[in-house]
């Protein structure tokens, strides 16, 4: 059995279900499809990466029902595509943290800028929403933090070695997906 490397989702379902995840992940079993809840985030995602990068226009069929998560979006959009086509927001960036057993933590942060590491949620009920302290516990957000203290700022953004980073701090930004009353 050789594991070339492991994701913090993959961590996750390990510590919740050890078997589940040698099932998926050793013994590559076929996995039920993605519920309807998972597919629309991923839809949703997809879109957000591409109007940051300004590579498409928004799906109008995928966004005519819950348009009010489009219109709460369009600032923060607009913010990220300005940030991004200056050089100062990456997108996607590939995560790799080298560990001692030799099999490295990988992963794809939604967004990086100085002193921050933004992820993308949907969810449909607030109750999902992390709260700072459990933020803090977060294994994916404590992977991004690792990882972005490891790499050098002059790396991902150019700034000088003299540039020092106070903290970092990773944003969950949800899109609540409710009806407009």
């Amino acid at each position: 059995m050789s594991i070339s490397h492991v994701s913090a989702s993959q961590i996750k379902l390990y510590t919740r279900c050890p078997r589940r995840w040698y099932y998926q992940y050793i013994e590559k079993l076929p996995t039920p499809p993605p519920s309807k809840a998972l597919a629309y985030g991923s839809l949703i995602h997809e879109q957000i990466e591409g109007q940051i990068q300004g590579s498409n226009t928004p799906d109008r069929d995928l966004i005519a029902e819950p348009l009010h998560l489009y219109k709460q979006a369009i600032p923060y959009l607009q913010h990220l595509w300005r940030l991004y086509h200056a050089g100062w927001l990456l997108v996607e960036e590939e995560i790799r943290i080298e560990t001692p057993s030799g099999v490295p933590i990988i992963g794809r942060a939604d967004v990086v800028s100085v002193g921050r590491v933004v992820d993308h949620k949907t969810t449909s009920n607030e109750k999902y929403i992390l709260k700072p302290e459990e933020l803090a516990q977060d294994l994916q957000a404590n992977v991004y933090v690792y990882w972005y203290h490891q790499q050098h700022l002059q790396k991902l953004f150019g700034l000088d070695e003299d540039y020092k980073q106070k903290e970092t701090t990773v944003f969950v930004h949800h899109y609540l997906n409710k009806k407009d009353n």
